[in-house]
């Protein structure tokens, strides 16, 4: 599950429509932002993303990029960002690996 700030639908289907993806449909998903935008201070994300995450089942996220995550650069917002990250994720053996892109 790649989750990304900066790049829109179109750019990603310039750069898979060369290729045949349909086998990938179990593996891949692309949905629209939610209406909050990528905002892990948003409750409204958070439980969209949480929804979204139970269903796909991920076992790596990728969360593309960390400025878009974090509200500034000191320890604090990224403690606080991370416990975010950590808030909508199953916990246990389903628990999927988390990537960030800074």
């Amino acid at each position: 599950m790649v989750l990304q700030a900066e790049n829109q639908n179109t750019r990603l289907k310039n750069e898979y429509e060369n290729y045949d993806i349909s086998e990938l449909d179990d593996w891949i998903k692309i949905s629209e932002p939610p209406e909050c935008g990528f905002s892990f201070n948003s409750p409204q994300f958070l439980a969209s993303l949480k929804s979204e995450s139970e269903k796909f089942g991920p076992d790596l996220v990728v969360l593309d990029p960390w400025n878009h995550i974090a509200a500034s650069d000191d320890m604090q917002s990224h403690i606080k960002a991370l416990g975010e990250i950590a808030s909508v994720w199953p916990t246990g053996e389903k628990n999927p690996a988390v990537l960030i892109v800074a």
